[in-house]
């Protein structure tokens, strides 16, 4: 509602990662489909056919949108039930998350934050499972410390500093006498940045096809 009060009046507006229809704004957003689509391509090129989302609990755009597309790419792959387990968009939640999703016999997983891909690690290694070896691991941001977690994280770069000069620069470009907003939105497209928790999927796991009884899980 704040938001509209200041659409109303005519204050440029600019809404970064959170498009809404009903709001007359500049948006600027990563561009979430592309991400899962990056995320999917690759973990599908090394052999992986189990994989799970983890994602905040959370009703943001970024969280909703993610599961939208996750669960419309993996569907249309021919996968009748994508596997999601919701949680916090913390390292606590990553690593609840991997736990949940593991037990599902996943071999990759998809998470929702760079923070929820360090705890996703952590969770697979309390199960005794390796990462890479046993389960993949791919995040989003691409934070300043994601290359220092063990091994380093494989993960969706936002181009947060495009999307921060695009943002000033619609702003700016509105000007002073601008009464009447306009809705527009601009898709800043994500890069992937492969590292070291991606590999290609264990054997047992390339063999096997839908229907058939899941591998073993990792034990300690």
């Amino acid at each position: 509602a704040h938001y509209d009060v200041l659409a109303q009046v005519g204050v440029p507006l600019v809404v970064v990662n959170g498009p809404h229809d009903d709001l007359d704004a500049t948006f600027v957003s990563t561009d979430v489909e592309r991400a899962i689509d990056l995320s999917l391509a690759h973990l599908r090129a090394l052999g992986h056919r189990y994989i799970g989302l983890a994602i905040g609990d959370e009703p943001t755009w970024p969280v909703n949108r993610k599961v939208e597309a996750f669960r419309a790419r993996q569907v249309a792959l021919g996968v009748k039930t994508p596997e999601i387990a919701y949680t916090t968009s913390s390292s606590a939640g990553g690593f609840e998350a991997a736990v949940e999703l593991i037990r599902r016999r996943v071999t990759a997983i998809i998470c929702g934050s760079d923070a929820m891909a360090a705890g996703a690690i952590d969770g697979a290694h309390s199960l005794g499972a390796s990462v890479p070896g046993d389960v993949s691991v791919i995040g989003h941001d691409d934070v300043n410390w994601a290359d220092l977690t063990a091994p380093p994280l494989t993960t969706v770069r936002q181009n947060v500093p495009h999307m921060a000069q695009s943002a000033v620069r619609a702003l700016l470009s509105a000007g002073e006498g601008s009464r009447r907003p306009r809705r527009t939105e601009l898709l800043v497209r994500p890069q992937l940045i492969v590292r070291g928790t991606t590999t290609a999927a264990p054997r047992t796991a390339t063999d096997r096809t839908h229907g058939q009884s899941p591998r073993p899980g990792p034990t300690r």
